[in-house]
């Protein structure tokens, strides 16, 4: 489109050109990236534990909640901008899947991959927190 904003049908193109390449992307590629996305998710987390704990005493629940959705997505942006692989995200493989340009066995290794590191990733972190 002349606008600058894609058709509902581009997206669904961008959509699966990503699922594919996330599907192309070596092992080692994918373990590190999703022990990142683990670790960034663990960090907002942790984040949004340590701004609310107590603030809704001081400054009501309403405001702790938004602070605890503003500081969480901390971690969100950190997958994003560093381009780590989520599982929430790679959810979307499935686009491809249904429109049979990617394999259920490549979609389901990509799928266990990334959850299993996400995990590693978040241990990681606990491990990190707990010694230091």
């Amino acid at each position: 489109m002349s606008n600058g904003f894609n058709t509902p049908q581009e997206i669904a193109q961008n959509l699966l050109a990503v699922g594919k390449k996330k599907c192309t992307l070596n092992f080692l590629s994918v373990i590190l990236l999703g022990i990142l996305a683990g670790a960034y998710i663990g960090f907002g987390a942790e984040l949004m534990t340590m701004v609310t704990h107590d603030l809704a005493k001081v400054v009501g629940t309403g405001f702790a909640r938004f602070m605890g959705g503003a500081t969480f997505s901390v971690g969100l942006m950190l997958v994003v901008i560093g381009g780590a692989e989520l599982f929430t995200g790679n959810n979307l493989i499935m686009t491809g899947v249904i429109k049979g340009e990617i394999s259920w066995i490549d979609m389901l290794k990509n799928w266990i991959v990334v959850y299993l590191a996400n995990f590693a990733g978040s241990l990681l972190l606990v491990y990190i927190m707990y010694y230091s």
